[in-house]
């Protein structure tokens, strides 16, 4: 069993350290993003709070509960926030696949004709990004195994 979990997690991630880089990239621009609006919500509640008391009309009562309901509001943002990340990431992660994926595929390939297996051609699933790359590859290749022209007329 464990040894079929690593599998899936070796096909997930195809070349880990590629993938990786751009799955934290990723996180970093949310948690940058996460970090700013936050920021400015807080000095946004900030003024807000400050022009509440200075009215001081408003009952001490009303304001514990504007307090309740703002920081209910803040967990719930940052629970948003942090559903939203791992969205991105997962994202991230995907979209990283699907051209590692092709990329790690194009390797074995190119050192199998480099082995002099020169049968060997690139294929990809239908969702794999290079699609037009490895059809002008494999079309080389199936030239490659063709006798020129000139030797035909001889």
């Amino acid at each position: 069993m464990a040894n079929n979990n690593r599998r899936r997690i070796a096909n997930i991630l195809v070349k880990p350290r590629y993938q990786l880089k751009y799955m934290l990239m990723v996180a970093v621009v949310g948690i940058v993003f996460t970090i700013a609006i936050a920021l400015a919500f807080r000095e946004f509640v900030r003024v807000n709070y400050e022009v509440l008391s200075e009215f001081g009309a408003i009952p001490a009562e009303v304001l514990a509960v504007y307090l309740t309901e703002l920081r209910r509001f803040t967990e719930t943002a940052l629970i948003v926030s942090a559903t939203f990340l791992a969205v991105l990431v997962l994202w991230a992660l995907i979209i990283t696949h699907r051209s590692a994926g092709p990329v790690y595929h194009f390797k074995r390939v190119f050192d199998a004709i480099a082995e002099g297996r020169r049968e060997e051609r690139i294929r990809l699933r239908p969702h794999d990004e290079f699609q037009d790359v490895a059809a002008a590859f494999n079309r080389m290749m199936d030239g490659l195994g063709a006798p020129p022209a000139e030797q035909d007329r001889e």
